[in-house]
């Protein structure tokens, strides 16, 4: 993953090849993908609908997309939902949903995800407001080479105790020996 824990997704198929005159829906092969369940697929059919390059860009489909991709655990769909979530967009708002699929996301180390799961600790948005364990995801997303989580790390690293930031450690390493594929 890039520095700044955010993978920039190339579109599946450039509007430029669609001047081609094609007989067949640019999203055609991965649509049949997706309905057949492959994850990925179901990914890459939300970020079409998310950005708008190749098909008409539609929230509610993203996020229709997004969460048949994260019901299978696929980690960059459960941030992006989540991201629709929280902020209402394309779906009702709802801070819970998002904050839960931020951390089953983090748990995966996805650092986006890590830095927001960290963010809404911090605030107390959609689950219990906690300092201390925002600080340990906010630890794991500088890990991983997210900048905005370095940044949060400098900042939260000034009114945390000692005792609060050795915690953090502790649940940061514990997390990190536990977590999925990308530690």
């Amino acid at each position: 993953m890039p520095p700044g824990g955010v993978t920039k997704v190339q579109p599946i198929i450039t509007p430029d090849a669609l001047k081609g005159g094609q007989s067949t829906p640019p999203l055609a092969g991965f649509e049949r993908a997706a309905e057949g369940g492959d994850a990925n697929a179901q990914y890459q059919m939300g970020m079409a609908y998310l950005q708008g390059d190749v098909v008409k860009k539609d929230l509610a489909q993203a996020a229709q997309w997004f969460a048949m991709a994260a019901d299978q655990g696929e980690d960059r769909a459960q941030v992006r939902l989540g991201y629709l979530l929280e902020f209402g967009r394309g779906v009702k708002r709802n801070a819970a949903a998002a904050a839960q699929l931020y951390e089953q996301s983090a748990l995966q180390g996805n650092t986006e995800a890590q830095a927001r799961y960290a963010q809404c600790l911090e605030r107390g948005s959609g689950v219990k407001k906690d300092l201390t364990k925002a600080y340990a995801f906010y630890l794991l997303g500088d890990r991983g080479g997210n900048e905005q989580a370095n940044k949060a790390v400098k900042r939260l690293a000034l009114t945390l105790t000692e005792a609060q930031k050795g915690k953090a450690q502790e649940m940061a390493s514990k997390v990190q020996s536990t977590a999925g594929r990308r530690y």
